[in-house]
């Protein structure tokens, strides 16, 4: 875990994103809030390694996931009105973690009045694959699952094809400067064709991909794949 930030969680309205290091030491007072920066740490790391989503076969389920305050013993939490902050002026709670590839930020809604409810019901998701530069949004309210591929520039776009065949068509020109036999020089001019040719369609594609796309479909009936491989491909990859 790279960063960490939260709104609406314990004594904190807004908690900054705040980096952390391969060892993070946390200064201050008591009632300072270096437990709740604990807490929230404790919390979010519960919720990615037990079950994220439920993959049930009742496809509305997935519409209606948990986020558990009362799974992790070393955060002391229990309930949500005990996780949610005092003075929040609604009744929302959100947590950011950054891993360093990717990202994950989580929004949560306490939707029932009881105070011993140790759940509250997550209502977006937002997953950045920040090496591929694929955003990935769910919002259980609307059903909506949209995955955004962010625009990249032509340098980056370079693979390793369009590579070789600038490597391939500087060793056929060197050949065709030194080449005296006329045949041999025709048929080295007809390579170097069909390369350049071929060097503007590799660039077109890269081109063509540069530009952002975005597609959108309903969470439920895709379950299997946000509920296992869809997190999982971006946590641990």
């Amino acid at each position: 875990m790279k960063q960490i930030g939260f709104k609406n969680f314990r004594k904190f309205e807004n908690f900054p994103t705040m980096d952390l290091g391969d060892i993070t030491i946390l200064v201050g007072g008591n009632n300072a809030g270096k437990s709740t920066v604990v807490k929230a740490i404790l919390l979010i790391t519960e919720f990615l390694k037990t079950g994220i989503l439920v993959n049930e076969e009742d496809e509305s389920a997935i519409l209606n996931n948990r986020f558990y305050f009362d799974k992790n013993y070393y955060a002391h939490i229990g309930t949500v009105s005990r996780a949610l902050h005092n003075m929040a002026k609604d009744k929302e709670m959100e947590f950011y973690v950054n891993f360093g590839e990717g990202s994950i930020n989580i929004k949560l809604y306490n939707d029932t009045d009881d105070v011993n409810s140790t759940n509250a019901y997550i209502r977006e998701i937002e997953m950045k694959d920040l090496n591929r530069g694929i955003d990935y949004f769910l919002d259980f309210t609307k059903n909506l699952l949209r995955v955004q591929f962010q625009p990249k520039t032509v340098e980056e776009q370079t693979n390793e094809e369009q590579i070789e065949t600038e490597k391939e068509l500087k060793e056929l020109r060197a050949q065709k400067r030194k080449e005296n036999n006329l045949a041999k020089k025709a048929e080295l001019v007809d390579k170097i064709r069909d390369l350049e040719s071929y060097m503007r369609y590799i660039k077109k594609q890269n081109k063509t991909i540069s530009e952002p796309r975005i597609i959108e479909t309903t969470i439920t009936g895709y379950r299997g794949m946000v509920g296992g491989p869809l997190l999982e491909t971006l946590l641990y990859r």
